[in-house]
């Protein structure tokens, strides 16, 4: 590239004199200081070096104001397509902590730039080199990180490269505020245009940092077994690491991490550091499951759990998601989780018919209860099943849970039925009702305990 010493604009390697001053154009380095972009970028200073692409703080000259303008590194066609999917995805995606994208072009030199909000402050690498954070301002960090990834995964996009160098550290008037950068290997869930995925990411290939992956992403899964629950484990990793000062799974080369991330159970954090609290220490393990499963389903639910183990809890900016474009592109429709409540539902009618025979035939009530909960269990497990949830762990909750509602139902129904004695028998005289019918609505009191009971254990599974 070449550059006008006069008025400092940059100019393809074909070109011999400016066209403005007329002067004879000079080599100059990539993107000096001092040169203008496109007529109105005046380069500052070289900000950043990566792999894939420079990033410069420059001057926006008709505004008067400061922009980050991240050029692509020569690369291959892969790199380009990576470069504009970064642009177009961290476009749509609007909130507090996430950085701001504003434009996309082309430079003189032919390589393509992105314009970013220009973010005054470290990255939290350059802040880990002073040591592990304080529990209090690791944990409000984390909370932010989580807030970004729930308005980028309610849009449908996976980061997949959560890792300390990719978030800024930015001072505001009203503090630090961390800023989640980089999208450039960001998966796009849902079809947006055409019925076409916005990704380019090859059968079994392995993209992201080593020490930074899911486990999933470790063992090459493809685009369509990816999701959320990756960059949960990933700021799992994060947190850890701000909390203790150092990784979970050590490695001494990248495949080594690979390995780890999928067969090596991390180091706990409340050995390595006892002064954690044991409940924020447990939850980041969570965080670190291998199974993706056990890990926090949403980022919504890492906030969620993460307050509910800190007090108080900590406040942090309201998740803000663009609205759908207005230019006629119609965003496909989600299908929302199926509710538990309706297999629990459904769990009435299939025992109903079983408990009106056991209390008219009257071979005893005792085992009413228990069928109610095998019933309800055996609902709740082909519920469980069907929506691909299953694992032991959650079947042994489940069966835990209906086995206490059974227990409950059974205990309400002989509390009632030994204390009612001649009462029951008086109301069916004045009511004109018999005993047995009066037996059958305690029957159906203990069946509802037993549901309610039952159905808390069982809910939360499915969540």
């Amino acid at each position: 590239m070449k550059h006008c010493p006069a008025c400092r604009t940059s100019y393809p390697e074909d070109f011999s004199l400016c066209p403005t001053d007329g002067m004879g154009l000079v080599e100059s380095a990539l993107w000096s200081e001092g040169c203008i972009v496109k007529e109105k970028y005046r380069i500052v200073r070289q900000a950043g070096y990566g792999a894939m692409a420079v990033v410069y703080e420059a001057k926006h000259i008709p505004f008067d104001e400061r922009r980050a303008l991240k050029v692509m590194n020569e690369g291959d066609e892969e790199f380009r397509r990576r470069f504009v999917q970064e642009a177009l995805v961290t476009r749509r995606l609007q909130h507090p902590n996430a950085v701001r994208v504003e434009d996309i072009d082309r430079a003189e030199d032919g390589r393509p730039f992105i314009v970013m909000e220009f973010i005054e402050g470290r990255n939290l690498a350059e802040v880990l080199r002073d040591g592990p954070l304080t529990v209090g301002k690791a944990c409000a960090i984390a909370r932010q990180i989580a807030s970004a990834l729930a308005a980028a995964h309610s849009l449908g996009i996976v980061h997949r490269d959560i890792k300390p160098s990719n978030l800024l550290i930015a001072n505001t008037p009203s503090g630090e505020q961390v800023k989640v950068v980089d999208f450039g290997i960001a998966r796009v869930m849902r079809n947006y245009r055409d019925g076409r995925h916005l990704t380019f990411t090859q059968l079994g290939s392995v993209i992201g940092t080593p020490a930074y992956m899911s486990p999933e992403q470790a063992a090459g899964k493809t685009d369509d077994e990816l999701d959320g629950r990756s960059d949960i484990y990933s700021l799992g990793i994060v947190l850890y690491q701000m909390l203790s000062g150092s990784l979970p799974i050590t490695s001494e080369s990248d495949f080594g991490f690979l390995a780890a991330h999928v067969t090596n159970p991390p180091v706990p954090l409340g050995e390595r550091c006892p002064q954690v609290p044991k409940p924020l220490a447990s939850f980041v393990m969570s965080c670190l499951e291998k199974d993706r499963e056990l890990r926090p389903a949403t980022p919504e639910m890492f906030i969620e759990s993460l307050d509910r183990v800190l007090s108080p809890p900590l406040k942090g900016p309201t998740i803000v998601v663009e609205p759908p474009p207005t230019d006629g592109t119609k965003l496909p429709a989600t299908k929302p989780p199926a509710n538990p409540l309706v297999f629990i539902v459904l769990g009435w009618f299939a025992v109903f018919a079983l408990v009106e025979f056991l209390a008219n035939s009257q071979p005893g009530f005792a085992l009413v209860w228990l069928v109610c909960g095998a019933g309800l269990l055996a609902v709740d497990l082909v519920a469980l099943l069907v929506r691909g949830l299953f694992t032991f762990r959650r079947a042994m909750l489940s069966a835990i849970g209906w086995l206490m509602g059974a227990l409950a139902g059974a205990a309400s129904y002989y509390l009632l039925a030994s204390q009612a004695g001649s009462i029951w028998a008086q109301l069916a005289d004045i009511q004109y009702v018999t005993v047995d019918r009066i037996d059958l609505v305690l029957v159906a009191i203990a069946f509802l305990i037993c549901i309610f009971v039952g159905s808390r254990a069982a809910k939360r599974q499915f969540d």
